[in-house]
């Protein structure tokens, strides 16, 4: 979706909102509150970009009773693609959805019409992409420290200098 220079701006948006309803009702056990609350939550992303999810809420991408946060945090992912990109990294480190998967391609073709998935690739999973310093499915869980944190975060580098500079390893809040 392209956005144009004089679209709002949402801090947070109504799809996010009902998606982290949903997420508090899936980790208390609720699973029809957690369902109603994806819905509204899938609905409001689709109505967001002026279309109709009916469709996406009834079809393969319907509500996982069995792995909620799964179906929550991969629309959580889709809701803050091309808006609030950094939330989206954020949860995914946090949730651990999407996958990261080692495939390397996504579609065999580049023909309109032709188009497949290669063989192995699951739908909804994030692609490594091969070239990387990053180790194969190895994913960045933290912004590199600029130069300037050297300067005026003594205590930031002196954590780095105790315990490496490693953007694959987890946070604080995520072990």
């Amino acid at each position: 979706v392209k956005q144009a220079y004089d679209d709002p701006v949402y801090l947070m948006n109504e799809a996010e909102c009902e998606l982290m309803i949903a997420e508090a009702y899936a980790r208390l056990g609720n699973t029809d509150k957690a369902e109603e609350y994806y819905n509204k939550g899938v609905l409001a992303g689709f109505s967001r970009w002026g279309l109709d999810g009916s469709s996406f809420v009834n079809g393969v991408y319907a509500f996982d009773k069995t792995d909620m946060l799964k179906s929550i945090a991969r629309q959580y992912w889709l809701t803050y693609a091309g808006a609030n990109s950094y939330d989206g990294w954020i949860t995914r480190n946090r949730l651990g959805y999407p996958e990261v998967q080692g495939a390397v391609t996504v579609r065999v073709s580049n023909k309109p019409m032709e188009r497949t998935l290669s063989d192995g690739y699951q739908l909804g999973n994030l692609v490594d992409p091969g070239a990387s310093n990053l180790a194969t499915g190895a994913y960045p869980m933290r912004l590199i420290y600029p130069t300037s944190t050297s300067l005026y975060n003594t205590a930031a580098m002196k954590y780095i200098k105790e315990n490496g500079n490693d953007i694959t390893k987890k946070l604080w809040w995520e072990k």
